[in-house]
């Protein structure tokens, strides 16, 4: 009798160990490191261009910004670029991946889409709010993102990349 109830309790085991390890999904941050922006100095209202770097594990990648929608309505996640706090950093127009982008025809999206791989670079252009103090103050440029290998798309996921920037001089 103990040897059965101990066989029991060591499947019970087993099995709460193995949907354990099923849940716990994988993450699309273990794809990709982000390089540390480095401290701006800069005037207030002056334009800034931030370039965001990462590399890419070998065999993954995420798609671009501009989102693409095939013939059945469905298209890719893009990688989505928000700069905040607004009372920081206006954002500007038209961020672009200056490295790492290519143009290719997806057959499970049935459309040209943007794939992004390897090391890549994206510049984004902003400017600092004309309000702001001399000094320094933190910001934050958030990425979104969707990690893909060539069989699986894992959940989309965001990163935020501290900024600091110093204000050193004031306009009036």
């Amino acid at each position: 009798m103990f040897k059965s109830a101990r066989n029991i309790a060591i499947a019970i085991l087993l099995a709460f160990s193995a949907v354990n390890i099923h849940a716990q999904m994988k993450s699309g941050k273990d794809h990709i490191t982000f390089e540390k922006i480095d401290r701006v100095q800069i005037g207030t209202g002056s334009p800034l261009v931030i370039v965001v770097k990462a590399t890419i594990e070998q065999g993954w990648h995420t798609y671009g910004l501009t989102p693409v929608v095939g013939p059945d309505g469905l298209g890719p996640e893009p990688m989505t670029i928000v700069a905040g706090p607004d009372s920081l950093l206006v954002p500007g127009k038209n961020a672009k991946i200056v490295k790492g982008a290519s143009i290719h025809r997806d057959e499970v999206w049935g459309a040209d889409v943007e794939e992004v791989a390897g090391f890549v670079e994206i510049k984004i252009p902003l400017t600092v709010a004309a309000s702001l103090q001399q000094g320094m103050h933190s910001s934050v440029i958030t990425v979104g993102f969707q990690m893909c290998d060539g069989q699986m798309c894992l959940a989309p996921e965001y990163v935020d990349l501290p900024i600091e920037i110093v204000i050193n001089n004031v306009r009036r």
